[in-house]
């Protein structure tokens, strides 16, 4: 995704907990570099690395997160808050796009693992 309004990274070592499940989401975040662990009920998680983005689900339904977001590796992301994403996915059909792209992809990789 290439939507960050030139705003600067956000950092995190390696083993830092990004956001966890059941919390308010107040944004969704786009990798810079590095990789973050998804973890979801039980032992499922998803490993994602640099241009993928996360958190979106909480924007969109503005329900508690579902998943914990931890940083695998050290790790550069670019945040995007609610009030920012409304407006990208207002004014740029694009961002929605790519946001539901990025989201059915984590899924189907969660289903095909089972």
């Amino acid at each position: 995704m290439r939507y960050v309004n030139g705003r600067d990274p956000v950092s995190f070592p390696a083993g830092s907990v990004i956001f966890s499940k059941d919390e308010p989401g107040t944004a969704m975040y786009i990798i810079a570099s590095g990789d973050v662990e998804l973890a979801y009920d039980g032992d499922r998680s998803v490993r994602i690395g640099p241009g993928e983005s996360f958190g979106e689900m909480a924007l969109i339904d503005r329900r508690p997160r579902s998943t914990s977001a931890v940083a695998a590796t050290d790790v550069e992301l670019l945040a995007i808050s609610q009030g920012l994403f409304l407006v990208l996915v207002q004014d740029t059909p694009y961002f929605a796009l790519e946001v539901m792209q990025s989201l059915t992809e984590r899924l189907r990789g969660l289903y095909e693992r089972g």
